[in-house]
């Protein structure tokens, strides 16, 4: 039984929540909308009603963390949340480099600035258990994992950085937040450009940074 924070409450919030019920030893839902409960009578189950990235700046420490971190909001939350701890005099956004198009699948610019990267071309089953080989949609070979691809990325200028996304259910993908502490730890002892990335094995986000 494990501590599980869910980070955000929408669609894909709600399915962690209902999947990740039995594995979890406690679980915490953070989401700032006041629309949003949860059944107060299951008692391992707690409700924060804050902004997901202001809860981790405040809250995440590398001892004790929580077990799992599940990313359920509508944007890259680990360089959000790296962006703000770090703030405005040591780190930046910038622009994804242009030659990342041609080196990544389906690559699609968002309008936040980042990358999304897929090997799907088509909008994936929300309870795909993510097998090793095998697209379950398709059932063709899948290739290379997503998470390789990017951690053998070679862009002149920029180191790159992958938090690992790991299936913890059917169709919810999270990772551990000492992953996401060793990550800040090495760009802060090493000023320059990054591009963090997470990634499954299917599906990725890329930001590009500058940490000074």
């Amino acid at each position: 039984m494990e501590t599980i924070w869910i980070i955000g409450y929408g669609r894909f919030g709600k399915i962690a929540h209902k999947r990740l019920l039995k594995r979890a030893k406690s679980l915490l839902i953070v989401d700032p909308s006041s629309s949003v409960s949860v059944d107060s009578s299951v008692s391992k189950v707690e409700m924060i009603k804050e902004d997901g990235i202001r809860y981790l700046k405040d809250n995440l420490r590398p001892e004790p963390p929580p077990d799992w971190i599940i990313p359920s909001l509508p944007l890259h939350l680990l360089a959000e949340w790296a962006i703000t701890l770090l703030g405005d005099q040591k780190i930046k956004r910038i622009g994804v480099p242009s030659e990342l198009l041609g080196l990544v699948p389906n690559p699609i610019k968002g309008a936040d600035g980042n990358l999304y990267v897929s090997h799907a071309t088509f909008l994936c089953p929300d309870d795909c258990p993510e097998p090793k080989d095998i697209c379950t949609y398709t059932g063709k070979k899948r290739g290379k994992d997503m998470f390789k691809i990017l951690e053998e990325l070679k862009i002149h200028g920029f180191s790159v950085k992958v938090l690992r996304s790991r299936q913890l259910a059917p169709g919810v993908g999270g990772y551990r937040p000492k992953d996401m502490f060793h990550i800040l730890d090495d760009i802060r002892r090493s000023p320059g450009r990054y591009l963090l990335c997470t990634s499954c094995r299917c599906h990725g986000v890329i930001t590009a940074v500058i940490i000074y």
